[in-house]
């Protein structure tokens, strides 16, 4: 698996709609995130679970009754990521927005369920139909992501994001789990770079995505 780009709006501290193209030539090899405390650094990565999970290790549990990573004041949150795996291209969304309609409304209004949405792209396709639907209801959507990507999200959860904290609890798995779960990451990483670094494999920061 390999992501390509990052779509995402109103997620925490990262207010407004933003796009991250990994794909750039900048982004060759491997990178860094780096910002002061509170930039948005792990929103980048609470976007990319909620685009493929509809959870991130921050927030497990999302619903009508709360949703705490949608930035304060707005009224919508999404998050959408395109990536490729077997050398198939896909774009995974996820979005929640609150009531527009009543007395309370907007920012104010009341969560609405979350949408999903998983697509394939089809290259033949005409440019108005490339994206072809693969799952519209949740149940359907997380069973493709778990089939397509081959993680499920605490696999993903454990090996990709590794949020802070949950470092030790990978270190104490048990040894089946943790070789597992390394077998996954080193297929992704050789993958990635293999297609980030045609010409050669460069095991050195090639850049750093600066969020603040």
């Amino acid at each position: 698996m390999r992501i390509e780009s990052l779509l995402l709006t109103n997620i925490n501290s990262l207010k407004g709609t933003w796009f991250i193209d990994f794909t750039d030539p900048q982004y060759c090899g491997l990178f860094a995130i780096t910002g002061p405390t509170g930039a948005g650094k792990s929103s980048i990565l609470d976007a990319i679970g909620l685009s493929l999970y509809g959870k991130t290790p921050r927030l497990e549990s999302i619903n009508q009754s709360g949703n705490e990573l949608m930035t304060r004041g707005t009224a919508e949150c999404e998050a959408q990521t395109t990536f490729t795996a077997a050398g198939v291209r896909y774009r995974a969304s996820w979005k929640q927005h609150r009531a527009m309609r009543g007395k309370a409304k907007g920012a104010a209004g009341k969560l609405q369920s979350q949408t999903v949405r998983l697509e394939q792209y089809l290259p033949a396709a005409p440019a108005q139909a490339c994206w072809d639907p693969v799952a519209t209801s949740i149940n359907e959507f997380n069973r493709k992501i778990v089939e397509i990507t081959g993680l499920t999200y605490e696999q993903f959860r454990r090996s990709v994001l590794l949020a802070q904290g949950d470092f030790a609890a990978f270190l104490k798995s048990d040894d089946d789990s943790r070789a597992q779960i390394l077998e996954q990451i080193i297929n992704a990483v050789v993958s990635l770079l293999a297609a980030s670094c045609s010409t050669k494999i460069r095991p050195t920061w090639s850049s750093s995505l600066r969020i603040g």
